[in-house]
């Protein structure tokens, strides 16, 4: 019972943080700034899977 009443209020916690968040900076949730960090995420997880591959093949000893 009150690990639901904890994770209620954190949820709300967390969810007035990102209301406050997007108030006080809506430029940073323009179309172009996100564009621009989709672009970089889409990178570093393509960096990422290389570098698992790369280790994994190593594991493997290939």
């Amino acid at each position: 019972m009150w690990e639901e009443v904890l994770f209620a209020v954190a949820g709300l916690a967390a969810l007035w943080c990102i209301y406050r968040t997007i108030k006080r900076t809506p430029q940073a949730f323009s179309s172009k700034n996100m564009h621009r960090s989709l672009f970089t995420l889409g990178l570093l997880a393509l960096g990422l899977i290389a570098f698992i591959t790369i280790a994994v093949l190593m594991l493997k000893g290939y």
